[in-house]
């Protein structure tokens, strides 16, 4: 479990997610900030993701030492064509980033200053980068990561899919695999789980259907 100590919070859900960008759970104090985590759990590139990873002094306005912690630090795998710098990463919704500017500016000041220092980037995310299709379909995989599916089974719809040798649906990748209607509702989860699960890869930007196009991963 995370060492995250979540406090009361009136305004927004709070609670811990599982993760495999982290060992244990990731703690949110925030619906943005699980549906932050919930989307990084499907981007390929993304190695760790590490809550409130540090905090950061600061002076206010009167001259007073404060500290600054950001939501989380994101680190990539490196593909040995793009070096991605670790990201710190403010989570915000964009009405409480204008209402609270004069409040945040010195601790969001603060943050880019360290992380230039550290050579990481750092960034403020709102519900405008977050919430849109991709988060749609991580929220629908999510369900389907666990499912019970035999590993013989993923295998063979790989195989499968890889002899069509062109993109497939999954509507088409059914109609290969069998003319029985109940098979086809047991192969269909099966689908998704392999979607879910990195073994078959699909463009995650527009909504998952029938009519998708999906491919082996690599």
């Amino acid at each position: 479990m995370s060492g995250r100590k979540i406090p009361p919070n009136r305004r927004s859900i709070t609670g811990h997610v599982p993760s495999r960008k982290k060992p244990g759970m990731l703690a949110f104090e925030s619906k943005l900030e699980r549906d932050l985590y919930t989307l990084l759990e499907f981007d390929p590139i993304v190695r760790t993701v590490r809550e409130q990873p540090v905090r950061i002094p600061f002076l206010d306005s009167r001259g007073r030492l404060q500290h600054y912690t950001p939501d989380c630090l994101i680190e990539y795998f490196e593909d040995g064509t793009h070096h991605r710098v670790p990201m710190l990463v403010e989570v915000k919704y964009r009405a409480d980033l204008f209402r609270f500017w004069p409040e945040l500016h010195p601790k969001l000041r603060a943050a880019a200053r360290y992380a230039l220092g550290r050579r990481q980037a750092f960034r403020i995310l709102t519900e405008r980068e977050i919430h849109g299709p991709r988060l749609e379909n991580a929220r629908w995989l999510l369900a389907y990561r666990a499912v019970p599916v035999p590993q013989s089974e993923v295998a063979a719809i790989c195989d499968t899919l890889r002899s069509l040798r062109t993109p497939s649906t999954p509507l088409g990748l059914l109609a290969t695999l069998t003319d029985s209607e109940p098979r086809r509702e047991e192969l269909l989860v099966a689908i998704w789980f392999a979607i879910a699960n990195g073994y078959i890869a699909a463009h995650l930007d527009t909504k998952l259907s029938m009519s998708s196009s999906i491919w082996v991963a690599s």
